[in-house]
Formats: structure tokens, sequence, C-alpha cells
């Protein structure tokens, strides 16, 4: 299996509504019974959820850049590798310029993509964050 990463954003309004439910809430939320299949962020809908990028394979958020997305600390924990599919945390202007500045090993062309996203993002209005699954 290939982990794929991802830079996704959110709308603020839409994120208020979903960053403190209870896993249970979120799959109903997303449609799905709960406990039915394994839920993933992926599966968000696509109007809820917008992909803007996406990393290499040998990319992987350093921790130090882990800002937890759901504050509902066992939905955090369900979006976290080892216990779900995927993971899911919060990017702020100042982490994806440390991400741009650090180089992690990230190839040319998404240096430049990600300063471009950078530059264009509606910082205001949107909420950007960092996913991965399997």
């Amino acid at each position: 299996m290939t982990y794929r990463n991802y830079l996704g954003f959110i709308s603020k309004q839409e994120y208020e509504k979903i960053k403190k439910l209870s896993v249970k809430e979120h799959y109903e939320y997303q449609g799905h019974y709960f406990g039915y299949e394994e839920l993933c962020i992926y599966h968000f809908p696509p109007t809820v959820k917008h992909t803007i990028f996406e990393f290499n394979p040998n990319f992987k958020l350093p921790k130090n850049l882990q800002s937890p997305f759901f504050l509902d600390k066992k939905s955090q924990k369900y979006f976290s590798p080892g216990i779900g599919l995927a993971e899911a945390y919060l990017m702020d202007k100042n982490s994806l310029k440390k991400i741009i500045e650090s180089k992690y090993k990230l190839r040319e062309y998404e240096v430049i993509e990600l300063l471009h996203i950078y530059k264009t993002f509606d910082w205001e209005n949107e909420i950007m964050f960092y996913y991965g699954y399997f």
C-alpha cells in the first residue's frame, strides 16, 4: 500500500461545524452508518473538502508541524496513523512557509507549486489542512 499525502482546504464556516464532532457524529455527518466501514477524512464530501496539492510519496509532515485538526481528542486519535486509515492536521501560513523554506523532502516543482499556493490561498475564509491516507 502506498501512503498518499495532500493539502486540502475547507471553508471556515464548515470547519466550525465539524471540528468538535465525536467519531460517531463524523459517521453521521459523512452519511455513513457508525462502524459499518472504516471512516477516512478522504471520504469527506467534495463539497466540503477540496484537495489543492498532492505531495510526493516520500513526504511526511514533520511532527513539529502537526497541529490537531479535530478538537475532540477521540476524533483526532481516530484520524491518526495506526488507528484509522488517515490522518489530518491543520496547516497555517507559518507551517506552510516552514515546509517551503526547509524543503522537507520536496521536489523542485513541488516547492514552486507550494509557493504559489502560499501566495494565493484565501487565509481569511478558508482552513488549510494536511491529510494522508492508505
